[in-house]
């Protein structure tokens, strides 16, 4: 970062909502009895303390070196509420989640990307050549590709590498965007599918959760990254409840077997296929299919709100394919 960019004397707009927040969190840790009703266990104080930690640098980061502008402050906002233990276990890696199909076709099949040539006989052949890309964009290219990374800077990620080039508050806040998340749990299922590469915007949307009667102590719990629910304050008794996820296979995938066409138009259509009743049903079942995969409790019978998955279920599932096929579109 350019020193020479700072602001002489600027500071955090949200500098009283930090302290606030600060002195909450200080009481949930001297008395026991707010820390249950919020509630805050150690882990989970450990786990704000760290959010808030990185939202005032964030915030001092838009105050700095860019003008405190609202696009800037509301994304350090909104990691600051992802990263709260209320919601950070929700979506992982919450950036895969926002993956930009338009910036990263801007990043390699715009004007800014392919230069148009000339009117001369070397220009059009240029031209030509420009088109016959463009279209391996709808037909051949994986998007992403086998290079992208969701918290790159690159052409082969979603930053918008043109329009930041000469934009400083574009860049503050894109950076501010690829700050790392940890992984929510130890759990095998969490570290089995990729993440990165071409699927760069798949990612783990959590479902319920699943109760651990063989978890006895609130230790063991969350070293896991577990959620421990005490049953009261005095006996320190309680029981350990485990995220529960499924796994949202966004890679761009041919129509036909053996084709080689990766592009938006057949990634598109096995989207589509991936809505149709035959596979929502099995997903409903808790059946993983071709895009969805999903985790299995270690007692299925545990499986906390069953009936209102059941309902609300389907209206998650289309509702994410929806938007997911929405940004490519765009």
């Amino acid at each position: 970062m350019n020193e020479n960019c700072k602001i002489p004397g600027a500071k955090c707009m949200d500098d009283n909502i930090i302290k606030a927040y600060r002195d909450l969190l200080e009481t949930s840790k001297k008395n026991p009895i707010l820390g249950a009703v919020l509630p805050f266990s150690k882990s989970e104080i450990k786990i704000a303390e760290k959010a808030l930690n990185q939202y005032q640098e964030d915030c001092r980061k838009c105050a700095l070196f860019a003008k405190n502008d609202i696009n800037c402050l509301e994304t350090a906002r909104t990691n600051f509420n992802r990263n709260m233990p209320s919601s950070y276990k929700d979506v992982y890696p919450w950036k895969n989640y926002d993956w930009n199909y338009a910036n990263y076709i801007s990043n390699n099949y715009s004007t800014d990307a392919l230069k148009p040539g000339g009117g001369n006989l070397k220009g059009i052949i240029k031209n030509a050549t420009n088109i016959s890309k463009s279209l391996d964009g709808f037909i051949f290219d994986p998007i992403p590709n086998n290079l992208s990374n969701p918290y790159g800077f690159d052409i082969n990620s979603d930053y918008p590498v043109y329009k930041c080039k000469d934009d400083q508050l574009c860049r503050i806040t894109e950076s501010i965007k690829r700050n790392r998340q940890e992984i929510p749990t130890t759990d095998k299922f969490i570290k089995q599918f990729p993440i990165d590469g071409e699927y760069s915007s798949s990612y783990f949307y959590r479902l319920g959760s699943c109760r651990r009667p063989d978890i006895k102590n609130m230790n063991d719990c969350e070293k896991r990254g577990y959620k421990w629910t005490p049953s009261s304050i005095e006996d320190g008794g309680g029981s350990c409840i485990q995220p529960k996820y499924m796994y949202i296979d966004n890679s761009p995938k041919p129509f036909f077997n053996g084709s080689k066409g990766k592009g938006l138009i057949p990634s598109i259509t096995n989207d589509l296929l991936d809505i149709m009743p035959d596979k929502l049903f099995n997903n409903l079942l808790g059946q993983s299919t071709s895009g969805l995969q999903i985790d299995v409790c270690p007692n299925v019978e545990a499986f906390e709100n069953v009936s209102n998955y059941n309902k609300i279920g389907i209206v998650i599932l289309i509702g994410l394919i929806i938007i997911y096929i929405g940004n490519k579109l765009k």
